[in-house]
């Protein structure tokens, strides 16, 4: 009987164990993801200004906007990162022109 309790404990302390690896895993993967969003905005900020004063008095003509984009949500499971959210809206707001 006892043999048995120390088999259930391991097998539940190996899948908590899978658990929080796996965890991890997804939270490192949307950090890396994260980050590349970051770093492609990044990217096209600095393509943009450096396009210089055409790209600027395009700007200045019309009012651009993008149409037909949803306000992300954010649910609050184990698996969203907060961080990608907060970089969607700002990207949603970003490119609503808010």
């Amino acid at each position: 009987m006892e043999h048995q309790q120390q088999m259930i404990q391991q097998l539940l302390e190996a899948q908590t164990q899978a658990q929080a690896q796996a965890l991890a895993n997804q939270q490192a993967q949307q950090e890396n993801q994260l980050k590349a969003q970051q770093d492609m905005q990044t990217a096209l900020l600095q393509c943009v200004s450096s396009n210089g004063d055409q790209g600027r008095s395009q700007l200045r003509d019309t009012e651009r906007r993008v149409e037909g984009l949803s306000m992300p949500a954010y649910h609050g499971h184990l698996n969203e990162s907060i961080g990608l959210y907060i970089h969607r809206v700002k990207t949603f707001f970003a490119a609503k022109n808010l």
